[in-house]
């Protein structure tokens, strides 16, 4: 065995640890967001939520504004993961498969409602005088991402304006029904 084998399990098992706390403290941090939002949101609170001490939560992130930013990346990266890409188009510029691309704005619409992603913009909208960049991250997050998927399976066969439309029509009804 390689007397570094032991060392770097123990590194990896560590690096899971951290993770996992580093996930829990987002969660409790995102949940906090949401129903305090940014300014009254309390790092004692989000700490005591994901059940770690004040310092091991500014270990994992040194102010209560990066924590927030790494908040919105990881309902992005969330939002992202479960939303997945479109599928069924031809890359060679032929037929799209028209339930392949309800399917994804269907994904969309659920995940607005479900995920909790809808409610972070929410809250960081009400806040967006002191804080219009992270603001503007968690919009971009929502809709940006899947309207670049979108026009990217659809290979310019609809213009901007059309993607934006059908992004439009699906979400809008969610966030103004809240």
């Amino acid at each position: 065995m390689d007397p570094a084998t032991p060392a770097l399990a123990r590194r990896q098992c560590c690096d899971h640890q951290a993770d996992a706390v580093a996930e829990r403290i987002l969660r409790a941090a995102k949940q906090q967001l949401i129903e305090r939002g940014v300014a009254g949101a309390s790092m004692d609170a989000i700490a005591a939520a994901a059940g770690v001490s004040k310092p091991t939560l500014y270990s994992h992130f040194s102010s209560k504004d990066e924590l927030f930013v790494a908040v919105v990346d990881f309902v992005r990266f969330k939002f992202a993961a479960h939303l997945g890409e479109v599928g069924g188009v031809d890359e060679g510029g032929g037929a799209v498969d028209e339930f392949a691309v309800a399917a994804f704005l269907l994904r969309m619409r659920e995940l607005c409602r479900g995920a909790g992603a809808l409610a972070v913009l929410r809250a960081l909208v009400a806040e967006v005088g002191a804080r219009a960049p992270l603001a503007v991250r968690g919009h971009d997050s929502l809709f940006l991402e899947p309207k670049r998927k979108l026009r990217a399976a659809l290979g310019g066969r609809v213009d901007d304006a059309a993607v934006d439309a059908l992004v439009g029509a699906v979400v809008w009804p969610v966030v103004v029904a809240g």
